[in-house]
């Protein structure tokens, strides 16, 4: 109201809106357009070929695959997923943001076994958890990890990677599971299942 306080819409009764609240029109000459899009794996034998589907939201992020830091290349960060005997099995995978071409990936139909693959519903977020993107490094991404079942009720755990320029290519690499190292333990830290989209701790 005129004083700054908070009043819920209702109060008077019949307040139902804000008149002075407008949207700004779209400036003429502004459309959007797509400039990339990724429909699937180009390689019909790609064992991934079937993990084309989307339940969460890509994040963008510059991950200096270009081992330039002061030049912004932004990548793509998703997961993607398929049915399988496993149940939904997840894939991680980032794409160059300026062509959708794929960079790396993670996980998926094609890994050897679950250690590395996230939950198909997983969400990402980047940081540099170790101090050294000023000096040229790579933030890590970090998410929920499918651990080992036969079907979608095998648990989740928070796991880290890290981007490994050392080779030819740039690979994604697991860097933790979360613990529990509480009185010099070190237990690993399960909950919810492969289904859940969210969790509770």
């Amino acid at each position: 109201d005129a004083d700054g306080d908070c009043v819920p819409y209702g109060v008077p009764p019949g307040v139902i809106n804000d008149p002075d609240c407008t949207k700004p029109s779209v400036p003429d000459g502004v459309k959007p357009a797509i400039q990339c899009e990724w429909g699937g794996p180009s390689d019909p034998n790609d064992p991934t070929s079937q993990s084309i589907l989307v339940y969460t939201a890509p994040i963008v992020a510059d991950l200096n695959l270009d081992l330039d830091p002061g030049k912004l290349q932004p990548s793509i960060v998703v997961t993607t997923w398929e049915q399988t005997g496993l149940g939904r099995i997840g894939t991680l995978r980032v794409f160059d943001g300026r062509t959708c071409q794929e960079q790396m990936r993670l996980g998926g139909a094609d890994a050897p076994d679950d250690s590395d693959r996230p939950a198909y519903g997983t969400q990402w977020a980047v940081g540099d958890l170790d101090g050294d993107v000023p000096a040229g490094g790579h933030p890590e991404i970090v998410g929920l990890h499918r651990t080992s079942g036969p079907d979608d009720f095998a648990a989740l755990q928070l796991y880290a990677l890290s981007v490994d320029t050392s080779g030819a290519t740039p690979q994604l690499k697991r860097k933790w599971y979360g613990r529990k190292c509480a009185a010099g333990g070190d237990t690993p830290v399960t909950f919810a299942a492969n289904l859940a989209n969210f969790y509770v701790l």
